[in-house]
């Protein structure tokens, strides 16, 4: 009876994670299937802390420990052993996903989970000067991406700086057009795909993606009339 409370528990509390995070997305899936056991960089809960479960473990153990721990406890792996009697013997339930959902929340995690979700979908109006700056710097080149990619400045142009390349697009105004998120997703994907010489073929991490973004809002004119517009209308 206990047992079937705690599962009931379980299944309402995730069923509300869920639709407060989408229904779609590794996001929602570790909301939806982990979070009521597990958290990420906060300790640990019922279960192991998971921020940097990817540097712990492979992807082919953990793949077969969310799968059906129990197997691999029987099965005589000492690390799932250890677990087993860290965390008191209590059982992880076995999980099965859709295609392609298993990869994609271990690849969630691998990519810095929810922390790094929120810095991906933190908004660019809570920018601090020095993220402000940061971004124009990496934009100009007076500091490299860590990914050893080109500049911004070799192929687009500014009117902030009125310098830049020509064989990208002009990015003045290109935080009115794109927004918060979409902006954010174009810059995360790298420029050049094909052209491994002109640069990197590894993105800029999320900490730049938030930089260039702040940075290109702070330049676009068309946020600045618009912030200024509320004031104007009361004089």
């Amino acid at each position: 009876m206990r047992a079937k409370a705690l599962l009931l528990c379980v299944v309402l509390i995730s069923g509300a994670a869920a639709k407060a995070h989408g229904e779609h997305g590794p996001g929602a899936l570790f909301q939806r299937r982990c979070r009521v056991c597990h958290t990420y960089g906060s300790g640990d809960l019922i279960g192991p802390d998971l921020k940097g479960v990817t540097d712990r473990h492979t992807r082919e153990w953990l793949t077969k420990w969310i799968t059906s721990s129990q197997s691999l406890i029987r099965s005589g792996d000492p690390a799932a052993n250890a677990l087993f009697r860290k965390y008191k013997q209590f059982p992880m339930p076995d999980q099965s996903f859709a295609a392609g959902e298993l990869d994609a929340l271990i690849n969630y995690f691998a990519a810095g989970g929810p922390v790094a979700e929120a810095t991906r979908n933190r908004r660019a109006a809570t920018a601090t000067s020095a993220e402000i700056d940061l971004g124009r710097a990496l934009f100009v080149g007076q500091r490299g991406l860590a990914s050893g990619g080109a500049p911004c400045v070799s192929c687009h142009s500014i009117g902030d700086i009125g310098i830049g390349g020509s064989l990208g697009p002009d990015l003045t105004r290109a935080f009115s057009r794109y927004q918060d998120r979409r902006l954010a997703l174009l810059i995360s994907r790298g420029c050049f795909p094909r052209l491994p010489d002109i640069s990197a073929r590894t993105p800029p991490n999320d900490d730049e993606v938030f930089a260039l973004k702040a940075f290109l809002r702070q330049a676009d004119p068309g946020q600045h009339l618009h912030e200024s517009a509320p004031s104007q209308a009361r004089h």
